[in-house]
């Protein structure tokens, strides 16, 4: 009952907005349902704790630990605000790996797969609804030759970037479990957790949906026995390099921005040099928090995570926000599986995270903690599918990696 539940919150967390538009109280009480859940659950024996998960949380604190210590050489009460925020997010984390990583392989799969089924589902509908009804965005946006005509739905979450992290890691594990299980609601998974980006219509989720599936298309490529495979990937491959290659001028000015997004582009490209130019003024703490406005600039915040956080504690903030991101994904690396393969795989899982955190400010994003569960579960997939059995009836896969404690 109590992993239900918390599997019901850690669904419908999609459709809290951003704290900018009055998210925190709903953050808040998320955060404490969470917890109390896990509690419980560490408590009644449910749940206990994972040794790789142990290093990837392990790592978060050290992030909140450094930027703390960097905030003491500020002192503003804006650095203080992030330090409280960064401390949400960690309870969060422990709510999200609690319950998302189960005693088996078939448990975290199933429940990863319920998750991020309900949440594509909710957030689709929802961002439909906001489309149509509550239209507060341009009409319509040009993502290279698709042209689409209808608002953006980006104000239910209030960040297209949170989104499409959650779109991105979501699109790798339908894909995954498709190719392992052939069950026709995982190939609704991938529709489901690629067709937001019709409501988004943003440019840096259209990028990092396109690598994420590429290192995929990639990884199955090198792993995939059977040469009919080989032949049609390649084929499909060298197809859409092609199809690049011929509409890149129209890419490249979609992403660079024209016409109604011109402004847009060119303040964030202020605000990039602002950043390099507060980072080179004190590489080792940062000048702080209160410098992520850009003076002149009416509200205009430096538009990238890993350049925030190096503005508000230095270089080695984004260094360890990158590090925790990499220990997740590598909860998918096999030994057997070769050090190629599980680069690519490594890299199909945090390039859509990465490409998102480089170009809007996600400071504090709660979905960056079922990289792990997800990363947890390929694991499991891929390594049933190389001994030919379903994840509930594997006994190849090693028990460090099934059981939890």
């Amino acid at each position: 009952m109590l992993h239900s539940l918390g599997v019901l919150v850690i669904s419908l967390a999609l459709l809290i907005p951003m704290p900018i538009a009055g998210g925190i109280p709903m953050l808040l009480a998320t955060m404490v349902c969470l917890g109390l859940i896990s509690l419980r659950m560490h408590v009644t024996g449910a749940v206990s704790v994972h040794p790789q998960l142990v290093t990837v949380f392990s790592c978060a604190l050290l992030l909140l630990g450094w930027e703390t210590f960097s905030a003491l050489f500020h002192y503003t009460l804006r650095d203080l605000e992030l330090i409280a925020a960064r401390g949400v997010w960690i309870i969060l984390g422990f709510g999200y790996l609690s319950i998302l990583t189960g005693n088996s392989a078939a448990s975290t799969t199933n429940t990863v797969a319920r998750v991020l089924f309900t949440g594509c589902s909710v957030l689709l509908i929802a961002m439909a609804l906001e489309s149509y009804y509550y239209p507060t965005y341009e009409v319509g946006r040009q993502l290279g030759t698709l042209n689409i005509p209808w608002p953006r739905a980006t104000g239910v979450p209030q960040s297209d970037g949170k989104i499409g992290v959650y779109m991105c890691l979501a699109s790798v594990f339908f894909v995954v479990a498709f190719i392992n299980t052939k069950k026709w609601y995982m190939f609704l998974g991938i529709i489901l957790a690629i067709s937001p980006i019709l409501f988004t219509q943003s440019r840096s989720t259209l990028v990092g949906l396109l690598l994420t599936q590429g290192f995929l298309f990639l990884y199955y490529v090198r792993t995939s026995r059977s040469i009919y495979i080989k032949i049609i990937a390649t084929l499909a491959g060298t197809a859409f390099l092609l199809a690049f290659l011929v509409n890149f001028d129209v890419i490249y000015t979609t992403l660079k921005g024209e016409g109604v997004f011109a402004n847009n582009v060119d303040a964030r490209s202020v605000g990039t040099d602002h950043a390099l130019d507060m980072i080179s003024k004190d590489p080792f703490v940062g000048p702080g928090a209160e410098y992520l406005l850009v003076i002149g600039m009416h509200k205009l915040e430096v538009h990238s995570t890993f350049l925030g956080m190096a503005v508000k504690s230095g270089i080695l903030g984004p260094i360890l926000f990158i590090t925790f991101m990499l220990l997740s994904a590598s909860l998918a690396c096999s030994k057997a599986n070769g050090l190629l393969n599980n680069v690519l795989m490594v890299s199909a899982l945090v390039a859509g995270p990465i490409s998102e955190h480089n170009l809007y400010p996600g400071y504090f994003n709660e979905h960056l903690w079922i990289l792990a569960p997800i990363a947890l579960a390929v694991y499991q997939y891929e390594n049933a599918r190389k001994h030919g059995v379903s994840i509930c009836q594997s006994r190849h896969i090693k028990q460090h990696r099934l059981q939890i404690g």
